[in-house]
C-alpha cells in the first residue's frame, strides 16, 4: 500500500471523533505538506488545506479508519477545488482505492 495512504490511516487514529475517524494527507512531488485528522466538527480535508494558500499540483489522500468510503463530502469537494488540489485518493463504497483527477 502507498506510504501516503498508510500515513492517512495512521492520522485517523488521532481523531477525537467517536465513530467517524478520518485522516487527510496533502502531498506535492512526494513531499508531505500536512497531515490532519477530523476534530470535533472540522473535516480532515478542510483542516489539512487550511494553512496552504496554493495547493496546485498536490494530491490529497483521504482515509477513514473503519475502511468504509472516504470520498469527500460535497462541501469538502468545493474546498478541494477552490484550493487547487489536482488529485484526490480515497476509498469508494466497494472498498476500492480510487485515484481521481479534480476538475
Amino acid at each position: 500500500m502507498n506510504k501516503h495512504v498508510n500515513l492517512a490511516l495512521k492520522t485517523c487514529k488521532t481523531s477525537d471523533h467517536r465513530e467517524q475517524k478520518m485522516g487527510s494527507v496533502l502531498v506535492r512531488s512526494g513531499a508531505v505538506l500536512g497531515a490532519e485528522p477530523n476534530k470535533k466538527w472540522n473535516h480532515a480535508e478542510s483542516r489539512v488545506l487550511r494553512p496552504h494558500l496554493n495547493c496546485s499540483g498536490t494530491t490529497l489522500y483521504i482515509m477513514r479508519e473503519n475502511k468504509k468510503t472516504s470520498k469527500p463530502c460535497p462541501k469538502c469537494m468545493i474546498k478541494i477545488r477552490l484550493a487547487g488540489v489536482s488529485v484526490i485518493v480515497y476509498v469508494d463504497s466497494k472498498n476500492k482505492l480510487v485515484k481521481e483527477k479534480v476538475l
